[in-house]
């Protein structure tokens, strides 16, 4: 649909009054390449009340500026959702340092953006490392992030004691050697996470075994999401063993469309 300046400046005005609404919803990012953000700074500012902000659709090339700019003056956020943007490294990097005054922020979601490098992964391990992180949803499927992305972002795993929920399905750039490095990080004493979501990723055996391990260790680890993982035959009996550990707390476990013949059960 199209929008005239006209009527696009009259909502603007309109909803920067508002100071009851508590989420927002932008699918226009783009319109007026991403004026939206600016006009609606007096909403974001004196709106005590706002919580939630959902970002998606189109992308003006002022978008992350405008948008880091209105974040940045005001405090209260408690979700951020920033999905399938296409956001590149800079933008990450630019967003995630203007969410830093958010400290109560609990659910951030960056799912399907693929430029995700090591200057955004850096910003977010730090912001999740902040000890006064309030982060307990963390959503980063389908953003193409590899060994180097994931060994930035393990340590702050461990650090940030508020989180519970980890959403990477879908990063099949990730080997095993970076599924070692996540999985070792849950390993710690310190890691509190309760729901791992792992579809569609390719493990491999050793990884599959360290994984094993933290489930049969774990009593935190309660939902575990492993539908449509490529897992070879001694990993996925690693995993199977795991659930007879008297320590194992999981109380979900999803292995949907995954090729488990009775091969895989029998000694």
């Amino acid at each position: 649909i199209a929008v005239n300046k006209e009527d696009f400046e009259a909502f603007c005005r309109g909803f920067a009054c508002n100071k009851s609404i508590e989420e927002l919803k932008i699918n226009c990012s783009h319109l007026y390449d991403g004026e939206i953000f600016d006009r609606l700074s007096p909403f974001f500012e004196q709106n005590s009340n706002f919580r939630s902000l959902r970002v998606s659709g189109g992308w003006g090339k002022s978008s992350t500026r405008l948008l880091s700019v209105s974040l940045s003056r005001f405090n209260t956020l408690r979700e951020f959702e920033c999905y399938g943007i296409k956001l590149d490294d800079g933008d990450m990097e630019m967003i995630i340092g203007s969410l830093v005054g958010h400290s109560g922020i609990t659910e951030l979601d960056f799912g399907e953006n693929r430029g995700i490098k090591v200057r955004g992964m850096a910003a977010l391990a730090a912001l999740l490392s902040n000890p006064n992180s309030s982060v307990t949803d963390l959503d980063l499927s389908m953003c193409d992030l590899d060994d180097e992305n994931v060994a930035i972002l393990a340590p702050a795993l461990a650090r940030c004691y508020t989180l519970r929920k980890l959403r990477l399905a879908q990063n099949g750039d990730i080997t095993g050697t970076g599924w070692m490095t996540i999985f070792t990080q849950l390993q710690s004493p310190q890691s509190l996470l309760e729901h791992l979501d792992l579809w569609d990723n390719d493990i491999d055996n050793d990884a599959a075994m360290l994984l094993a391990d933290v489930m049969a260790n774990s009593n935190q680890m309660k939902i575990l999401n492993l539908s449509e993982c490529n897992i070879a035959t001694a990993g996925w009996r690693a995993v199977f063993d795991a659930l007879q550990s008297p320590r194992c707390k999981l109380q979900e476990l999803d292995l949907n469309s995954n090729d488990l013949s009775w091969g895989f059960f029998g000694r």
